[in-house]
């Protein structure tokens, strides 16, 4: 029997901003200086983690795939720009028992949506960051609760790139 750890959690669940994030740096960073045009993605991206529910003391298996829409150009005077929408509509999660790791029968329908924009100049790097939020709606009795998380990122000037999970936290609904 595997169980959790703390890192495998957030790990797991933040993967869909992560690589969302990258798809958009990695295209953007291809994209010469003197270019016009203005490029716009429509994709689903799988998601699956876990996070901890505080309102039922179990784990829940999320699963899923989240729609991405973002679009990036540049700008009339040589600096980029970006904007995004992910939502997390058509998301579900199943209970899991911390001790033995079966499931619960708890059930959820998650939620939640991020809006993202960023401008600047290519040479010189950038960082960013964005709160994310999602909910946990179950559907019985048990508690709803809510999954927020802060993702900061920097493009070095290199074109390296460093992510950063932050404040992650799940709090019941009430």
């Amino acid at each position: 029997m595997k169980y959790l750890k703390e890192g495998e959690i957030q790990k797991g669940l933040c993967i869909v901003v992560r690589i969302a994030a990258i798809m958009a740096l990695l295209l953007a960073s291809a994209m010469p200086v003197n270019a016009a045009p203005e490029y716009k993605y429509n994709e689903k991206v799988p998601i699956y983690g876990y996070t901890y529910s505080p309102c039922t003391n179990e784990y829940v298996k999320v699963e899923g795939e989240i729609h991405v829409v973002y679009t990036y150009g540049t700008n009339p005077d040589g600096s980029y720009k970006y904007s995004g929408h992910t939502n997390y509509q058509g998301i579900t999660g199943s209970g899991v028992d911390l001790l033995t790791g079966k499931p619960t029968g708890t059930e959820y329908i998650i939620t939640g949506a991020e809006n993202t924009k960023w401008q600047g100049e290519w040479s010189s790097g950038y960082e960013y960051s964005s709160q994310s939020n999602f909910h946990l709606i179950s559907k019985g009795r048990s508690g709803n609760f809510n999954v927020h998380y802060k993702l900061s990122y920097t493009v070095n000037p290199d074109g390296t790139l460093d992510i950063k999970v932050d404040n992650f936290r799940s709090e019941c609904s009430k």
